[in-house]
């Protein structure tokens, strides 16, 4: 598509079962991310959630399909927060950023995402969900064109996940950088995406895409809700909601 800062085509992808047989995990997965658009992907666990971000970001290429990507500043936040052991958080995030533009905000970076004070520890005197916000932090301080999120507030509590997903939509529409979003949280998803991609079957397919109703129409949203969790039941089960 043309102007899109992706454009993802996977007709196939399998992975290789322990036994030597290969295992079909997904088809027939096409979308396209205009500039400025935050797409959020749900999908039962185990769907290709994962998979579909590390083809979107060139890191699997072991598939049978196309992903176009033009040359932007890229940002991603995966499961595992992979920050270096041996560097302070500072220094981590130091590591990402432009040595030209000046003396780097280290401080605002972790304040952006509720963590001040934090500087001059190591990985390993952080909590998981500690280590997951100085991720964010590092992924936010390269001024992505293109974010890509893979469930970056699990194992947050729920107020604090939804103030982050707020800070990062807020920070997206500012920057007009595009954002890609695999999530199970339905509500928090509802609040800041503009359209949601949902992954089913097995193989996982993409069973649906949906616009997301403006967030000044708080009916036509909560319909939506209701029209995802009645089509896809894994949405209600992993909120919680009977």
């Amino acid at each position: 598509m043309t102007g899109a800062v992706l454009d993802i085509h996977i007709d196939a992808k399998s992975v290789r079962e322990p036994g030597g047989e290969l295992c079909p995990i997904l088809h027939d997965v096409c979308f396209s991310a205009e500039p400025g658009e935050f797409l959020a992907l749900f999908g039962p666990s185990g769907t290709g959630k994962t998979t579909t971000l590390r083809i979107a970001l060139g890191l699997d290429t072991d598939f049978r399909g196309m992903v176009r990507r033009p040359d932007v500043r890229v940002g991603v936040v995966f499961q595992e927060p992979r920050l270096l052991p041996w560097l302070t958080v500072a220094d981590n995030l130091r590591l990402v950023m432009n040595d030209g533009a000046g003396l780097p905000d280290i401080s605002g970076q972790l304040q952006q995402v509720e963590l001040p004070g934090v500087e001059q520890r190591r990985p390993r005197e952080l909590s998981l969900g500690m280590a997951r916000r100085v991720a964010l932090a590092r992924a936010l301080a390269v001024d992505p064109q293109l974010l890509v999120l893979d469930e970056p507030f699990a194992s947050l509590d729920p107020a604090l996940a939804a103030r982050l997903a707020g800070t990062v939509s807020r920070w997206a529409r500012q920057r007009g950088a595009t954002v890609l979003l695999a999530t199970h949280d339905v509500d928090q998803t509802l609040d800041i995406a503009g359209r949601v991609l949902v992954l089913d079957g097995r193989p996982a397919t993409l069973a649906a895409s949906f616009d997301v109703p403006r967030h000044t129409d708080p009916g036509s949203v909560a319909e939506l809700r209701a029209v995802l969790v009645e089509r896809f039941p894994f949405l209600a089960r992993a909120d919680g909601t009977n």
